[in-house]
């Protein structure tokens, strides 16, 4: 049978009050047992044809009436496949239910009735379709702080191959089409999903757009052809992409929430998606069953929309791209103050609106999944790059250990940039680049920014700069000489360097101290430039130095030497560091 009904019944003598309690279940297509949760049970008067009241199966199954002592003589029990916000319909609008028998209550003052559901027959199945659904609605409720609206599920529906959402009502298609156990009716899932675009609607679209059209995990939906054999393009392919990929999102993360009842069931709670008609998809690694990489397909792609939003909010982060957890009410609170339609629209506000760390986990998923420029280099003062799998305009941004934004490029075409003077932005100690990809293809969207490089970081952390050196070009005069000097930058980044253009004493050159003949030239990085030293009677030093600044103390780093000799040498030049006033 389909219904399973057992009834106990009893006499309590004089009893103030009747009552009518028992305990509902469903055996899925396996034979495993579960309380029928939330479901909505109803007592009738069978005499005066009137309904009494209604209660909801409680976490165990169970549900109470009490009556008080009245003229009511004969009372039914009626079990519907609806909770509070959900009834499941048949495709002629008739609600799903079963009755149990007339119970005397002249007769007795209380009965138990138990029943057991199973699937061998489409009122059962509406019975398993109203638990799933009954669990997401309980979910939104949970989350957004407020009562969802009511919603009908219509099954199975006659009117389609599909199963879909429209106007408050699910449409899920007959059974017939089933892969691995899996039908519409027992697709939780689906369902959910399904019941995604119900919250959606609930929230008046404020993080999606009411877009239609045929969709998969793994296809770039922009390319994707609609009916008149014309592409989607970028708007729609993308808006359709993320309002599917947050419906998917909702389905898991409602699962997640109750993993506790729901750990048991075949194919719920298993950080999957598994559909009746063979789609599917592991989050954890963004892969179908048919691919063996990760699906990096752009911001059209729903499988690395996906990707990214249950690394956001999936509590395993011992994968190397995924070092953030955001529970569920900060996830949906971000969703709707996003007002996002499409990824690039959330992620632009996820920027602004979180912490460092946050933002920068997810430039690195934004690398991971190949929408965000990545693997940031510096070599001198040139930063160089690899865009992202849509990224064809770039903008470089530079930030202190406080995150203080200290330097921004022009949005620019190529894939490296020469910071010029780079070395007064790394005066103060370490710095992070970040760079921000771009899509010119109309619409032009949000940028994808990558996380903070690590990589820039170490190779910046500045150091203090090396010493100037000297090599002696050409002598002229008679008794007291002047000199061709050529002065060596052997740092990687261009310096301001300051020389006596006379000979000086050893005290004075060693000490940049009395020096009254001072003449300041920029050299480029690892190059050089040629000055004049005069003659000045006896002095016999030259000297010249950098000033900079280190982890907030000025320094001035000093070279000089004596010697100088017609053969163009001289003696090894000292090396003197003091502090600036």
């Amino acid at each position: 049978e389909i219904i399973t009904e057992n009834t106990y019944s009893g006499i309590i003598p004089y009893g103030p009050t009747k009552t009518i309690s028992g305990s509902l279940k469903w055996e899925d297509d396996d034979g495993t047992r579960r309380p029928l949760r939330y479901i909505k049970v109803c007592l009738y008067d069978t005499i005066g044809n009137e309904f009494i009241k209604t209660t909801y199966t409680s976490e165990t199954g169970e549900y109470n009436f009490l009556l008080p002592v009245t003229k009511i003589q004969a009372v039914k029990v009626y079990v519907y496949a609806a909770s509070n916000y959900i009834e499941v319909r048949n495709s002629s609008g008739q609600p799903y239910y079963f009755a149990g028998k007339e119970l005397d209550l002249l007769l007795n003052d209380n009965y138990t009735m138990n029943w057991i559901v199973n699937m061998s027959a489409e009122t059962g199945k509406a019975f398993q379709i109203a638990q799933a659904a009954a669990f997401a609605s309980n979910y939104y409720k949970e989350i957004f702080h407020e009562p969802p609206t009511n919603l009908d599920i219509v099954y199975p529906n006659t009117g389609s191959n599909s199963c879909y959402y429209s106007s408050d009502t699910i449409y899920l298609r007959d059974a017939n089409l089933a892969r691995d156990g899996l039908c519409s009716y027992n697709s939780w899932d689906v369902i959910m999903h399904e019941y995604g675009h119900h919250v959606q609607k609930m929230q008046n679209h404020v993080f999606s757009s009411w877009v239609t059209g045929s969709h998969n995990f793994v296809d770039a939906l922009k390319n994707n052809l609609d009916n008149n054999g014309n592409e989607y393009g970028k708007d729609k392919g993308c808006k359709l992409a993320w309002s599917e990929s947050v419906a998917t999102i909702f389905s898991e993360l409602a699962q997640e929430y109750y993993s506790f009842p729901l750990g048991s069931i075949d194919y719920v709670c298993d950080n999957r998606y598994d559909s009746y008609n063979g789609a599917n998809l592991d989050y954890e690694t963004s892969m179908t069953d048919l691919s063996n990489t990760a699906i990096k397909n752009g911001e059209s792609c729903e499988a690395t929309i996906i990707g990214i939003l249950w690394d956001l909010c999936d509590k395993n982060n011992s994968e190397s791209h995924d070092d953030i957890y955001l529970k569920d009410e900060e996830f949906f609170e971000l969703l709707v103050d996003s007002q996002a339609k499409m990824l690039g629209q959330f992620t632009a506000y996820f920027l602004s609106a979180c912490d460092t760390d946050d933002v920068n986990a997810l430039g690195t998923l934004l690398e991971y999944y190949n929408l965000a420029p990545q693997n940031i280099h510096v070599t001198n003062n040139v930063f160089s790059w690899e865009a992202g799998a849509e990224n064809d305009k770039f903008c470089l941004r530079l930030y202190d250990i406080d995150n203080n934004l200290i330097y921004s490029s022009s949005i620019i075409n190529g894939t490296s940039i020469s910071v010029p003077n780079l070395n007064q932005y790394v005066a103060q100690g370490d710095i992070f680049a970040r760079v921000f990809g771009y899509n010119e293809e109309a619409p032009e969207t949000n940028y994808f920014s990558s996380g903070l490089s690590s990589e820039s970081t170490s190779s910046l952390s500045y150091s203090e700069p090396e010493y100037l050196q000297f090599k002696i070009i050409s002598r002229s005069g008679f008794l007291f000489y002047n000199w061709e000097i050529e002065i060596i930058n052997p740092n990687p980044y261009n310096v301001v360097v300051t020389y006596n253009t006379k000979m000086c004493f050893g005290d004075d050159a060693k000490n940049f101290t009395n020096l009254v003949d001072l003449e300041t030239v920029t050299i480029l990085a690892n190059s050089s430039k040629i000055v004049t030293i005069s003659a000045n009677a006896f002095a016999g030093w030259i000297t010249a130095s950098i000033d900079y600044t280190y982890w907030s103390n000025d320094y001035r780093k000093i070279t000089c030497a004596d010697g100088l000799n017609g053969n163009l040498t001289m003696n090894t030049p000292t090396h003197n560091k003091i502090f600036r006033n």
